[in-house]
């Protein structure tokens, strides 16, 4: 210790005079000594002597770090290093850089320290980064909302005395504030900034774009600009606000500020940098209108193109509204030009418009068709002009993409194709005369010459062939089935000699499948020569495929026995169990094998007289369509469901069994329980609005005699009686929550910190009545929108519920977790638990466990769960306690 000092004097003498900061350490780190200009930097003051070691005023992320360099210094008394770090001083943080050699000295190691403060050149640094990272989203033409929000969170993460920034945009009259955006500051207050009207005394915003010029106000409570707004802005916490004008050309078009939770004033590098962030806005802004002037001269000169052309021309978004249309378009519908049709869809023209509604809603067809597909889709329809003639038109549905390829709307063409349809009619009604017969006939025709080569042959026989239209065939022998090919060709010769011939035969399609054919030949004559054979081929793969097919059919109802999505249970006339597929297995649990040859044993026992009647309508061929009852599994528990029963009938016609299709409606039924129980919770608030006040008052007047009168009546009677009263009072009370409508204030909250705000409420009544509590909560938990106080009531009401079941104590369990991007809250007791009759009427008024509960509690915590669209939900077991579930939606 004494040569520590004699050293500590000796550095003290040393380096007293030198004009930086300076501290010798030992080899821990401890301060041996320094010079005046570092008192500063250790934090040192009056009624304190300064950290014991130099480490504990480095950044926690860089100790360890600095520590290890410094210590191989030590070992080997090396050249100085240098580290760049944070400093922690004086309740701030600042960037520096160390300087440490080391030396030796009276047989012992020091190491001397010098510092450079590197704060300011950092954070010009970031600012130079940030004004380059601007730059390049502007040239980027990113869009004017992206960079201005990019911008307001680096500036509040680049200086470190900033709390919030804002910047404001003025509408085009330049007077009223018209955008506002600001991150981190609640979007009420935001909100509440605009269609403000700017003048001399504005706040700081309003007042800098009145005056042009920068508006510093160092105290908000102090200044006579925020008279009127102030107390919006000390509710947030914000004492000082300094803003610069936005201008471009001199127009002033917004403001750009930072907010400060202390009054303060910026400093040089601040003040430059809230300049230098406006004149970034202004770039923004002005590309933003430069772009907006160069799209609207585009879309006037594409108008211009558009409107030149004779076909008809619409533009729908990619949800089918019409956007814009040509003058061809007006001129065929001239209503269009008279009416406010952009933005609407085709089904809403239809009913302005009623004279075209089937067009319209064929184009909707295909509008979606071709969204969907990425396809073109067309249809021709026939309209009548204003000279009352009759065109007909091509219409065709395109997709649209944008710039980044991704579909964006749909464009409509509709091509006047009146002409053209006239010639193709012409041209057709002539070859129709010739053609009908040879191309339309269903049976396969062909035509060969005398040598067997074939000179035709119309669509039925390419199909029955499989055959394209583009293929080209010589001879019929490659597509007759090997055994049947000299019997063909022996027919084939008859027809030659004159004689028409009729067989049967096998071709082979062109896929590879047997075709049975009944051909008859006819031999062309020509000038009394027969030149060549004609041939009918008919058909016959159905008749000679009955039996396969009715194979195909028994699989395939076998096939969607077994893999329909709803349980089938096939039973005999007396209920028993013939097969069951493995939805039913999945649904009930018992196995096939288990349940074969069985009574119905999903029937319970109160419901085999149902059974007995469904039997009755099958046996008199009724079906009996969505029968909705319980059906027990094989674990016991029940579930709701809705049955067909359809007569199984044997190839005679004969009834001799049953099929029942079931479908698990227990969602359904719970969406009923809560439609009802939310009927009787209107009821109960317009009861409540009726009586409730009426009530009070002769309530407040018996009150007040009982405790006039306290001295002439027994004094246990007494007390008995206001005892009532005030429980008659908490019924009234509980019914105008019921009644009386209470305003919500929605925020974003965590719900891990509302149940560490509502413990403490009930914790006094809890260790009263010997329980425990004990939270699990999941962290982190995303943010929910909420009523706070109005989730504490339902928290509340759940634990004082809890409390009161468990009258020797015990404990309960509270925990947090995600499940299904949904918030759930658990709370778990052991008391007395409740009965599964009794967990069904939970919720609905004046029926409680307790024996002066009215029920309403949980009446109102349902109705705040449906306001927050949440559920509650009970899971118990009499004897075991009782797990309370409640439901949050993420983010809704």
């Amino acid at each position: 210790m004494e040569r520590t000092r004699a050293v500590s004097e000796s550095f003290q003498k040393l380096y007293k005079q030198i004009p930086i900061p300076l501290v010798v350490l030992d080899t821990k780190g401890r301060i041996v000594c320094q010079n005046p200009l570092m008192d500063d930097w250790l934090d040192v003051r009056e009624d304190s002597t300064g950290p014991g070691s130099i480490y504990e005023l480095i950044h926690p992320e860089e100790r360890e770090m600095c520590k290890r360099i410094l210590d191989e210094g030590l070992e080997s008394i090396s050249s100085p290093v240098s580290i760049e770090t944070k400093w922690i001083g004086k309740g701030r943080v600042r960037f520096v850089r160390l300087y440490a050699s080391f030396i030796e000295e009276q047989g012992e190691a020091f190491m001397v320290m010098q510092l450079q403060d590197m704060t300011e050149q950092k954070q010009v640094q970031s600012l130079l980064y940030m004004k380059k990272m601007m730059l390049e989203s502007i040239v980027k033409r990113e869009s004017l909302c992206h960079i201005l929000r990019i911008l307001s969170t680096e500036i509040e993460q680049q200086l470190s005395r900033v709390t919030y920034c804002s910047i404001l945009l003025l509408d085009e009259s330049g007077t009223k504030i018209k955008t506002s955006i600001a991150p981190n500051l609640p979007s009420s207050f935001s909100e509440s900034l605009l269609n403000i009207e700017i003048g001399p005394n504005v706040g700081s915003c309003g007042t800098a774009m009145y005056r042009k010029e920068n508006v510093i106000v160092s105290d908000i409570a102090a200044s006579p600009l925020w008279n009127d707004y102030g107390s919006r802005a000390l509710e947030l916490g914000l004492h000082a606000c300094w803003s610069v004008p936005i201008l471009i050309d001199e127009e002033v078009v917004g403001s750009f500020a930072l907010y400060h939770r202390e009054p303060s004033c910026p400093t040089e590098l601040e003040l430059e940098t809230v300049e230098m962030c406006a004149d970034l806005v202004g770039l923004a802004v002005e590309r933003s209108r430069i772009e907006e002037q160069i799209v609207a001269e585009q879309e006037r000169r594409f108008q211009a193109l558009i409107d030149a052309l004779p076909d008809l021309v619409v533009f729908k978004d990619q949800d089918g509204r019409w956007l814009n249309l040509n003058q061809a378009t007006i001129q065929q519908f001239p209503v269009l030009g008279n009416i406010p049709y952009k933005g609407k869809s085709n089904e809403e023209l239809t009913q302005i418009f009623p004279t075209q509604k089937e067009l319209l809603e064929y184009c909707q067809m295909n509008d979606y068709r071709a969204w969907t597909t990425g396809e073109s889709a067309r249809i021709e329809w026939s309209l009548t002009n204003q000279a009352e003639e009759e065109r007909t038109f091509d219409f065709m549905q395109v997709p649209l993409y944008g710039c980044s390829g991704i579909k964006d709307g749909i464009l409509v063409i509709g091509r006047d194709i009146t002409e053209k349809k006239k010639e193709a009619l012409h041209l057709e009604e002539s070859e129709q005369k010739y053609k009908s017969l040879f191309e339309h006939n269903p049976n396969g025709i062909y035509s060969m010459d005398a040598r067997g080569r074939i000179t035709s042959l119309n669509a039925s026989m390419q199909e029955m062939l499989g055959l394209k239209q583009e293929d080209e065939l010589q001879s019929l022998v490659p597509f007759i089935a090997p055994d049947y090919v000299e019997q063909m060709q022996e027919h084939v010769l008859k027809a030659l000699k004159g004689k028409a011939q009729t067989y049967e035969t096998v071709a082979i399609h062109k896929e590879g499948h047997p075709v049975f054919l009944k051909v008859t030949n006819i031999p062309i004559i020509v000038q009394d020569e027969i030149v060549g054979v004609y041939g009918i081929a008919k058909d016959i793969t159905g008749q000679k495929g009955k039996e396969e097919e009715l194979r195909q059919t028994k699989e395939l109802l076998e096939s969607l026995f077994h893999h329909s999505a709803d349980p089938i249970l096939l039973l005999s006339l007396d209920s028993v169990v013939q097969d069951i597929n493995e939805a039913a297995k999945n649904v009930f649990g018992w196995e096939i094998h288990e349940a074969r040859g069985l009574f119905c044993p999903m029937v319970p026992e109160d419901r085999k007289e149902e059974l007995q009647r469904v039997r009755e309508s099958i046996q008199s061929g009724k079906e009996v369509v969505g029968l909705e009852t319980i059906r027990r599994k094989k674990d016991g528990s029940f579930i709701d469901v809705s049955i067909t029963f359809s007569p199984l009938k044997d190839g005679k016609g004969n009834i001799i069994g049953m099929a029942a299709i079931a479908r698990d409606i227990s969602e359904r039924k719970k969406t009923e329980e809560l439609l009802s129980r939310s009927e009787k919770l209107s009821a109960i608030g317009q009861l409540a609005a009726s009586i409730a006040h009426e009530i009070r008052n002769p309530l407040t007047s018996i009150k007040g005699f009982i405790q006039f009168f306290r001295g002439n009546i027994q004094e246990q009677f007494v007390d008995l009686m206001l005892s009532e009263l005030e429980r008659i009072e908490l019924i009234v009370t509980e019914f105008l929550l019921l009644a009386k409508p209470h305003a919500t204030h929605f925020i974003e909250k965590n719900i891990n910190s509302i149940i560490r705000h509502t413990l403490p409420i009930i914790e006094a009544q809890a260790i009263m009545n010997k329980v425990n509590i004990v939270a699990s909560l999941m962290n982190p938990m995303p943010l929910i929108h909420c009523d706070e106080n109005k989730i504490k009531q339902v928290l509340i009401n759940v634990f004082q519920n809890a409390i009161e079941a468990m009258p020797n104590g015990g404990t309960i369990h509270v925990s947090t977790e995600l499940q299904e991007n949904k918030v759930l809250i658990q709370v778990t007791d052991d008391g007395y638990g409740i009965s599964n009759e009794r967990i069904k009427k939970l919720g609905e008024p004046f029926y409680s466990n307790k024996e002066k509960g009215t029920g309403l509690g949980l009446m109102v915590c349902f109705k705040i769960m449906e306001e927050h669209g949440g559920r509650m939900e009970f899971e118990s077991k009499e004897g075991h306690g009782t797990t309370v579930r409640i439901f949050f939606p993420v983010g809704a």
